[in-house]
């Protein structure tokens, strides 16, 4: 089983419509940000870039969900809607399903905008954040969770793919500019902790409610055979069928 691949017989937004929500939602905001020539950080702390300071001192609580609307660049933009949404959270959505999904993005992205306001505080920290990264870690930590403690689910080839990206990605962030270090661990380390969560309170994945089990395990049933018959009733050709059973009628 391969959990990247989608039926293509099913439209996209119907096998993930919370993925599907958030990537127009997202592109919305950014082609607003374009059309209205947002290019400097005081344009972004206008639409809701993310700040420590801000949020802390000023009480502009609802900047920890803004920022994930936002961002600076196409190509930011377009690395978190195809990468993070249309392929690693849709095949995180088909897993879970939507509503466990939508929970995951959310929370897990206002944690690592939290970890990114804990951060702007100890260091003072004066810069504005702005991106969905933080809710794609998220992501990749509720994956990296089912990977280590339910591998059976997966194929050996998405299993290395899913730790290498994880892998890759950590390393990035630290080796890469203008990434916002917090964000990024504070959201992989947030989905591993909801994914602890739900995998304890809850069935986690979508299969376990709807029958799915191991892809890989291949079973056996014995169809018996005619000796298993205890018992066969004949019935004789001039004996009339209905004979045996009471006249009764409404």
């Amino acid at each position: 089983m391969n959990i990247f691949a989608r039926d293509p017989r099913i439209p996209f937004h119907k096998s993930n419509p919370v993925s599907m929500f958030l990537i127009l939602l997202i592109t919305a905001a950014f082609i607003y940000s374009q059309v209205h020539g947002m290019r400097t950080w005081q344009d972004f702390y206008d639409l809701g870039a993310l700040n420590g300071f801000l949020v802390y001192e000023h009480g502009e609580w609802w900047r920890i969900f803004t920022v994930m609307l936002l961002h600076g660049s196409f190509m930011h933009y377009a690395f978190n809607t195809f990468f993070g949404l249309f392929v690693l959270g849709s095949a995180l959505e088909r897993l879970i399903g939507p509503v466990k999904y939508t929970l995951v993005f959310v929370i897990g992205g206002m944690l690592a905008s939290v970890a990114v306001v804990a951060w702007d505080i100890m260091t003072g920290n004066q810069v504005f954040t702005v991106g969905a990264s933080g809710a794609v870690f998220a992501v990749l930590g509720v994956l990296l969770f089912m990977v280590i403690n339910h591998g059976e689910i997966f194929s050996p080839r998405d299993a290395s793919s899913i730790k290498g990206l994880v892998l890759i990605n950590v390393i990035f962030t630290f080796l890469g500019g203008n990434i916002s270090i917090p964000g990024h661990i504070g959201g992989l380390v947030a989905g591993y902790l909801i994914a602890m969560i739900l995998s304890g309170s809850s069935k986690l994945f979508r299969y376990q409610s709807s029958g799915f089990g191991n892809p890989f395990e291949q079973t056996y049933q014995d169809p018996g055979s005619l000796d298993d018959i205890d018992e066969v009733d004949y019935v004789d050709d001039d004996e009339d069928p209905f004979s045996k059973y009471d006249d009764y009628t409404q």
